[in-house]
């Protein structure tokens, strides 16, 4: 009986079109018709196209993936990582015993040693790991640690305007389901300075207010700096988005926290938002002192 064979292509082939050669050769030669490949021998690098990341795969990497400096699984040497299989994200598994990650669903075809997840998406690090393409940079981060825990990184500055937006969220009763603030080394909106400060917070499939027909699997709202606006997406079964952000244009950077509750309800219960521009927050000026302060620091950093 054969063994499992890993195969994960990582170019488009250069030789034909969707596996095609055309009418005097018909299917591709190189890659047998798949139109894809890992033999790019002779091709110069500035012609070689990468496969697309498919949609099994996560977007982004977690904040806690393995494939992260200082991650656990890198501490010990990797050894939980097979070498002959794939490897899969945990997020949207069950957990078992031991606080292991379980799936809701497996199959082992005959001569597998392991279980293969059904449902489940591979990890965005491994198959960064598999296609070559850069790993993620940004240290480990274990989102499972209390946010009282005294080894919290140390607070960022827009921390006092995402508090008190979640608490004012919270005390509608919408409140998220996870927030967190981050200082991501992606920045999106000028990628020259290699930074940016974000906040996620996201609402799963139980949130209260949520429009189950619309938005089976919740949403997420989305603050970042440099931008100008809010954002949001609706999610996915396992947290991905369904799209990229959209911006919202009744919610500026600093909009007081009670217009954010409002557009929240709407986007949850799927309605139409209020109407006009937001209020600015009335302790917006200290904290955007604090965040430009904070800019200058990466800058010249």
């Amino acid at each position: 009986m054969s063994e499992p064979n890993l195969i994960v292509y990582r170019y488009i082939c250069p030789y034909c079109t969707a596996g095609d050669m055309g009418p005097s050769t018909g299917r591709c030669l190189h890659c047998t018709g798949t139109g894809l490949t890992n033999d790019v021998r002779g091709i110069p690098a500035d012609e070689l196209v990468e496969a697309p990341v498919p949609p099994g795969v996560m977007r982004t990497p977690c904040p806690d993936c393995a494939f992260r400096p200082g991650s656990p699984e890198l501490e010990d040497g990797g050894r939980c990582f097979p070498d002959d299989g794939p490897f899969w994200c945990h997020h949207g598994t069950a957990r078992g015993y031991g606080d292991s990650n379980v799936p809701y669903g497996s199959w082992r075809p005959p001569g597998y040693t392991r279980d293969i997840p059904l449902g489940e998406l591979l990890c965005a690090g491994w198959w960064a790991q598999q296609t070559g393409r850069a790993l993620p940079t940004e240290p480990f981060r274990d989102t499972q640690r209390p946010r009282e825990d005294p080894q919290m990184p140390t607070p960022l500055p827009h921390d006092p305007y995402i508090t008190a937006v979640v608490d004012a969220l919270t005390a509608a009763g919408l409140e998220p389901s996870t927030a967190e603030t981050r200082d991501s080394e992606e920045n999106r909106f000028d990628p020259d300075s290699g930074t940016e400060l974000d906040a996620l917070l996201v609402w799963d499939g139980d949130a209260a207010g949520l429009n189950t027909d619309l938005h089976e699997d919740g949403i997420v709202l989305l603050w970042e700096h440099p931008a100008e606006q809010w954002q949001w997406a609706p999610r996915k079964r396992h947290g991905e988005l369904e799209h990229e952000p959209d911006f919202l244009p009744r919610l500026g950077r600093w909009s007081d926290p009670a217009a954010v509750v409002g557009v929240v309800r709407a986007l949850l219960a799927g309605e139409p938002g209020p109407e006009g521009y937001a209020p600015y927050w009335h302790e917006a000026d200290a904290v955007q002192r604090a965040v430009d302060a904070w800019a200058a620091a990466e800058t010249t950093g």
